[in-house]
């Protein structure tokens, strides 16, 4: 099994991205995505450099230069283009400007800046009047084989939500989910035989029909019988970029019963934790801010953001497609929200939970042209 990519078809002298484009369409990692029933036009869009959503945002405070730097260079490595929302110091919002009942006490500055920066990037969403988009903290990481494991996930998301051509859906529980949670789905797990029966999309590639799509987080659970939440999965049987089960963090316990391999499984989000990366459609970014930016301010964005989705329609992945890059030096630097009772310890080794071909861990290798190291060659 391949334990490290030699761009042996690519000069040194050529542009990096030569080599994500070879990755991209290698045997290893090239989608059967392009023979299911999803338009030419939407099916490329995930091969875009917005990754099929109408832009791409990155929350970060002006003073993280390093984590500018940095993702600047592993969005150009990869074909990604990103713009830059400016992070907020809690200290610099008025508590006049919090929804009723914000106890920003409770929240801490920290907590309370990063929710007012996430509904700053759902403002911009808004005003421009973008489809959708996708909103990511400034220190992730994702596999170089990204395009190809989201065009898996769109036609997950597109199973699980897309109507077939009489109108019912092949999940009933996607129907059911405010009024019976004893509805059970014909059966829990779908695959890409399911795909080529629902009505191909019109606006976006994921599907029509969705508010988030929750592809960067630190854990999140699956429907149990008595939620009420759609409980239908979509499975990708023994996917090369994911990790073994044992080294896997985050995962639901019933998702290392149920998928002991290397499944990826895609399904309704149900308590997800962390906001590494999440996807909204236009119908969603004005949900949130309405709900979460006017409305509620109680607990942790991330925390708010899961609520919504016990009442809204978002999809996940497990494992996540985004993960918080942990890079070499002082454990203090990694976040500017929770403070680390070991903080002047030193990491010895760059990691990213959970990415195999990790543009982080590799960005000297990219810049360079040199092969590329597996986090986990465990094949």
């Amino acid at each position: 099994m391949i334990r490290s990519l030699r761009p042996t078809a690519v000069s040194s002298s050529d542009h990096p991205t030569a080599i994500i484009e070879a990755v991209t369409d290698s045997e290893v990692t090239r989608s059967a995505y392009a023979k299911t029933n999803v338009s030419h036009a939407l099916k490329n869009d995930i091969l875009n450099a917005t990754l099929g959503f109408g832009a791409i945002f990155v929350v970060s405070l002006p003073s993280r230069t390093d984590h500018q730097d940095a993702l600047t260079l592993a969005s150009s490595l990869t074909d990604i283009k990103i713009e830059w929302v400016e992070g907020i110091h809690g200290k610099d919002v008025s508590d006049k400007a919090l929804p009723s009942g914000a106890d920003a006490e409770f929240l801490g500055p920290g907590n309370v800046g990063s929710w007012r920066a996430h509904m700053n990037a759902l403002q911009t969403i808004i005003s421009r009047n973008l489809s959708s988009a996708l909103i990511c903290e400034d220190d992730i990481d994702w596999d170089i084989r990204l395009k190809g494991q989201l065009q898996d996930f769109a036609t997950g998301t597109r199973t699980l939500t897309q109507p077939l051509k009489d109108g019912r859906y092949i999940d009933p529980t996607l129907a059911s989910r405010d009024s019976d949670p004893k509805v059970e789905p014909l059966r829990y797990d779908l695959g890409r035989q399911d795909s080529e029966t629902t009505v191909p999309p019109l606006k976006s590639a994921y599907g029509d029909d969705w508010d988030l799509l929750w592809i960067g987080h630190c854990g999140a659970n699956m429907a149990r019988a008595r939620d009420r939440i759609p409980k239908a999965r979509y499975v990708i049987p023994n996917d090369e970029t994911v990790t073994s089960w044992e080294t896997r963090e985050g995962l639901d316990k019933s998702v290392r019963e149920q998928y002991p391999g290397r499944d990826r499984v895609i399904h309704h989000a149900m308590g997800p934790i962390c906001t590494f990366a999440y996807g909204v459609s236009l119908q969603g970014a004005r949900k949130i801010l309405y709900h979460i930016g006017l409305k509620d301010l109680r607990l942790f964005f991330d925390n708010l953001l899961a609520g919504f989705c016990d009442h809204h329609r978002c999809l996940t992945s497990q494992p996540s497609y985004f993960s918080h890059f942990r890079a070499a030096g002082p454990i203090g630097r990694d976040s500017e929200i929770q403070q680390s009772n070991n903080a002047h310890e030193i990491r010895q080794k760059a990691t990213s939970e959970n990415i195999r071909w990790s543009v982080r861990v590799n960005l000297k290798e990219l810049v360079n042209g040199e092969p590329i190291a597996d986090q986990y060659p465990d094949y």
